[in-house]
């Protein structure tokens, strides 16, 4: 059952991270009319899979849109609808078919910095203080990285299992949620493996924030995003990975921690756009341009062993101005986010009254009127 608001001019529908269909959307778009657009709301998500099979096509052997695309298009034209979806993601290869096979009157509104505002904003409301307030250059350091899993995916097995295999399993703190999955590791033995104790403080909404990851005494982070590929999550179907920074890496850096990302091909590089200054003092990032993802795994095994006998806090005093740097940079980016896509701050303007119906209690959170407050 597709999930949705509309009021008269704005038809805003929820991201759909696995079920549905496109045609589930032109049925309603079909049934609603709205008068200005309909817009499928997912800045938190990389990518919504309804529009999987035309991000999917193969337009040179195939040069027509699938039929339900072809539908879905001729219903926006029929009625003069334009629709939007929106996602947390860079652009990337994923997403050539916009490019090269457009679908008349939609369009992808990315907002890669969207999660940047909902981690910045989620950190004061569970901490009670800014970042910056937050960061203590002299704490203690007696731990090589932190490695925080919550699903199973298939590069945190591959990077869990590199880990155990070149002896820093126990140089840092990993967690683990599963206990299966054992034929597919040949050196970490599945366990349950805990980091957080969570307190009544913690809701479902702010679970990825707590005392003691405030205070995790460890000198590097490994960022094992979320990773999405075109096509779910296993990397033996597809090279087309979304460049998707999710709150993983924006923990990282409003916290002020090093990071190594373990994402799709150029992740780490990426940041670099929005001003993010990476590590180079002290890493070698040259993983980060590998087709291959144990290629990418592997260089962040070699950047760990580099520092798995040095001293953590002259290694950290090498990067201090730069931590406080990131921290500065993401800070101004959520007062000033000029990464927003500039039509979506249009389409919202030309809708003030609507979106603010809409968004009312719209997020678990209640950040909206943080988050939205620059659009507005």
């Amino acid at each position: 059952m597709i999930n949705y608001r509309f009021k008269k001019n704005v038809l805003l529908i929820n991201q759909s991270p696995s079920l549905g269909s496109i045609s589930d959307i032109t049925k309603l778009i079909e049934e609603v009319r709205p008068e200005s657009h309909a817009i499928i709301w997912g800045p938190w998500e990389a990518t919504d899979f309804r529009f999987e099979e035309y991000l999917k096509h193969n337009y040179k052997e195939f040069p027509n849109h699938p039929i339900n695309f072809l539908e879905f298009e001729n219903t926006l034209l029929k009625y003069n609808i334009k629709c939007y979806l929106l996602v947390g993601c860079d652009y990337s290869d994923a997403y050539s078919n916009i490019k090269t096979n457009p679908i008349k009157n939609f369009e992808v509104l990315f907002w890669p910095t969207a999660l940047l505002h909902y981690t910045y904003y989620g950190m004061i409301n569970f901490y009670g203080k800014k970042p910056s307030d937050l960061f203590n250059p002299y704490k203690t350091i007696d731990k090589l990285y932190l490695n925080l899993n919550n699903h199973d995916r298939n590069h945190r097995i591959m990077m869990m299992d590199l880990l155990c295999k070149f002896e820093l399993f126990h140089c840092g703190i990993n967690t683990w949620n599963s206990e299966i999955h054992e034929g597919q590791f040949k050196y970490f033995k599945p366990q349950k493996l805990i980091f957080d104790d969570f307190n009544e403080k913690i809701t479902q909404s702010t679970r990825i924030f707590s005392e003691k990851l405030l205070t995790a005494p460890n000198l590097i982070d490994v960022v094992t995003e979320t990773c999405p590929i075109l096509g779910g999550w296993d990397f033996r179907e597809s090279n087309k990975g979304y460049i998707f920074h999710t709150e993983k890496t924006f923990k990282s850096i409003l916290l002020g921690k090093p990071f190594l990302v373990l994402g799709n091909k150029g992740q780490n590089m990426n940041l670099q756009k929005y001003g993010i200054t990476l590590f180079e003092n002290i890493f070698d990032y040259s993983f980060d341009k590998s087709e291959s993802l144990y290629f990418r795994c592997l260089g962040i095994i070699d950047n760990l062993y580099e520092y798995k006998s040095k001293n953590f806090g002259e290694v950290r005093d090498m990067v201090i101005n730069m931590l406080i740097s990131n921290i500065d940079t993401a800070t101004a980016i959520v007062y000033n986010d000029v990464y927003i896509p500039i039509l979506l701050r249009q389409i919202i303007h030309e809708n003030k009254d609507d979106y603010k119906v809409l968004f009312k209690n719209y997020d678990e959170w209640r950040l909206n009127e943080n988050i939205f407050k620059e659009i507005y």
